[in-house]
């Protein structure tokens, strides 16, 4: 029997809505189903059909990312699904190099995706390329070492997404691996649950100056569960400067009815410093995004680089089964912030798979770091100094939105 793989059409739709509550919710109920389906509206689905039915499918989301303040075209990858019977017979590979060969059709040079299943993954050539602060504390044992600031939160409506998209804008202009947002992004997974059978809107609240200028926002929801105390989850959380930080946190300490707040967030960030005892936070570092390279020459194209690495150098030997346009000798020469990629014939400096060149691509770990972990082969320690430098960050990289 052979396997047809391609878009699906149509009723193929209800196959694919199928496949993806089945192996996910375990629930196909016609509530469940038609949640899944609205799914498309946002992605992309790509299906393995065996005999005219669907027995795998994923689905691909068209955003951009932030790299060192550059948008790289990026597909996110998600909703991987295979029904039991026909799992184990490599389908979901089949998929995922398919899709690549679509996402270098359509332009899209970085892809991502979230998985407990790293392994299968790597094969392909996605690699961790991200970590999150996991914070849990409860709100009525914290207090902040710093006073409530000049302004006040703010609860707004969703029909405000613009102006948080702003804020959001100004936020993500510096920072690497948060995703560009559209309005239907907005309004479908940002302000709303996108997976699983609550999928009801969250609420936002707003940090205004005295001049009513926004300066940031916070997205959350509080579950209610009938046996258990209210949880506080924040969803996304952006500050353009202290006095915005600090409102929120205070804002976010205010709901002290909750048992518990969970919060995720990039390494970088603060609050561990504002607790007057931190001993009462759980801490916890969460393996976050998966990210690939999937067309070369394009990602180093469109990646801005740092002033630092003007004039920087490199001859970088690259494997890549999966998508074997980007296996080869490449030069990369970076010149007034932006670098640019080549394929050459010269001797490497350096050798790495396709997986490692993520995880370097966004910051999430050095050359020198790879090398030191054996993910990376030094041929020339002045190669090595110079990819340092081309492959150099502001701030380690994170995302708010999950797929």
């Amino acid at each position: 029997m052979s396997l047809e793989i391609r878009e699906p059409q149509g009723d193929e739709l209800d196959g694919v809505a199928y496949t993806v509550a089945y192996s996910f919710e375990g629930d196909c109920s016609p509530e469940v189903l038609e949640g899944t389906r609205r799914l498309f509206s946002v992605l992309t689905p790509l299906a393995a059909f065996q005999d005219g039915r669907v027995v795998a499918s994923l689905g691909l989301l068209p955003l951009a990312m932030a790299v060192n303040g550059g948008a790289q075209p990026f597909t996110g990858v998600t909703t991987v699904a295979c029904l039991p019977e026909h799992r184990r017979k490599g389908y979901a590979g089949q998929l995922l190099t398919r899709a690549l060969d679509m996402m270098r059709d359509r332009g899209q040079v970085l892809s991502g995706l979230y998985t407990p299943h790293f392994a299968l993954y790597r094969r392909y050539g996605w690699m961790l390329a991200g970590r999150a602060l996991h914070y849990s504390f409860r709100p009525r044992d914290i207090a902040l070492l710093a006073p409530g600031p000049p302004g006040q939160a703010l609860r707004v409506s969703h029909d405000q997404w613009a102006a948080l998209d702003t804020v959001y804008r100004m936020f993500i202009a510096h920072r690497n691996g948060y995703l560009h947002r559209n309005e239907h992004w907005w309004r479908a997974a940002v302000l709303r649950s996108f997976y699983g059978r609550r999928r009801g809107d969250l609420d936002v609240a707003v940090w205004a100056r005295e001049d009513n200028v926004w300066r940031g926002y916070v997205v959350y929801d509080i579950s209610r569960q009938p046996d258990a105390a209210p949880r506080l989850r924040v969803r996304d959380f952006a500050a353009l400067d202290g006095d915005a930080y600090i409102g929120l946190v205070h804002y976010l300490l205010r709901h002290d009815i909750v048992s518990q707040v969970q919060w995720w967030a990039p390494l970088d960030d603060p609050f561990l410093s504002l607790v007057d005892d931190p001993d009462r936070v759980e801490v916890a570092y969460e393996p976050w995004i998966l990210l690939r390279v999937v067309d070369v020459a394009g990602a180093f194209a469109s990646r801005p680089c740092l002033v630092e690495a003007s004039g920087q150098r490199l001859t970088l030997e690259l494997t890549d089964e999966a998508a074997p346009w980007n296996a080869g000798v490449w030069r990369l020469e970076a010149e007034g912030g932006r670098t640019q990629a080549r394929k050459c014939e010269k001797t490497p400096g350096v050798s790495l798979d396709v997986s490692v060149l993520a995880a370097l691509f966004n910051g999430f770990l050095s050359p020198s770091e790879a090398a030191r972990g054996g993910l990376l082969k030094v041929h020339s320690e002045a190669a090595l100094a110079a990819a340092d430098r081309i492959f150099a960050v502001r701030c380690p990289p994170f995302t708010a939105d999950h797929f």
